[in-house]
C-alpha cells in the first residue's frame, strides 16, 4: 500500500481573511484538477485531510475526480505558529528557519513547536492509518495538507532529525511512501511529475 502526502498548491492570499481559510488559486485548482486525472491515484481508495479551507479544497478535487469522499481532521492542519495573516518576507523566513532549526522552542512564546507539531501530525497520521487497516487496506491513501506538517511527517516516516532541508520546494509537491516496508519511495516531486 502506497501513502501519498501532498501539500495543497497556490491559494490567494487575503490580508482580511484568516490564513486557516484561505482558498486556493485558479492556478492552484488547475494543477490540482489535472494531478487528480494524472491516473496517479488510479489506485487510491482512502483520502484524509486537514480541515483547512485549502486542503479540504484540494482533497475535495481529488475526491470528486475518484469517487472518495475525504475525511477531514484538525490534527492535520498547519502549524499554528506561523501567523495568521501577512508578515513581510523577512521575517517569514526567520520564522520558518526558526521552527525547523529549533525544533523544541517555540518561535515565539505560545506558539506549537516544531515536536509539538510533528507529535500530532504522527499521531493525525497513525490513526488514520488504522482506519484503513481496519477496513482491510483496499488501495492506497492519500493525505492532502500543508507543508510544514508535511515536512514533519516526511522526517517521522523516514526516522530523520528535524530539519529545513526535507522542506518541499514550493506548494503543490507530494512525497510517496510504502506502508509495508516502512520505506519512502521518494521525495518531494511537483504534482506535475507523475
Amino acid at each position: 500500500m502506497i501513502v501519498r502526502y501532498l501539500t495543497h498548491p497556490e491559494v490567494l492570499q487575503d490580508a482580511d481573511t484568516d490564513r486557516h481559510e484561505w482558498q486556493l488559486s485558479d492556478v492552484g485548482r488547475a494543477r490540482v484538477e489535472a494531478f487528480s486525472t494524472s491516473g496517479l491515484l488510479a489506485g487510491t481508495s482512502y483520502i484524509f485531510c486537514s480541515a483547512e479551507k485549502k486542503a479540504r479544497e484540494t482533497a475535495g478535487i481529488v475526491g470528486e475526480a475518484l469517487s472518495i469522499m475525504p475525511q477531514a481532521s484538525e490534527d492535520m492542519n498547519e502549524s499554528d505558529n506561523m501567523v495568521s495573516g501577512f508578515v513581510a518576507q523577512e521575517t517569514f523566513k526567520d520564522y520558518f528557519k526558526r521552527f525547523f532549526s529549533k525544533p523544541k522552542e517555540p518561535v515565539v512564546d505560545g506558539w506549537e513547536t516544531a515536536m509539538d507539531a510533528q507529535d500530532r501530525i504522527a499521531i493525525a497520521y497513525n490513526e488514520a492509518m488504522e482506519r484503513v487497516v481496519g477496513t482491510g487496506m483496499r488501495g492506497d491513501v492519500l493525505m492532502a495538507g500543508h507543508g510544514r506538517v508535511g515536512t514533519l511527517l516526511y522526517c517521522y516516516l523516514t526516522g530523520q532529525a528535524i530539519g529545513v532541508e526535507f522542506t518541499q520546494p514550493s506548494p503543490g509537491h507530494y512525497f510517496s511512501y510504502d506502508w509495508g516496508a516502512k520505506a519512502m519511495l521518494h521525495g518531494w516531486k511537483a504534482m506535475e511529475e507523475v
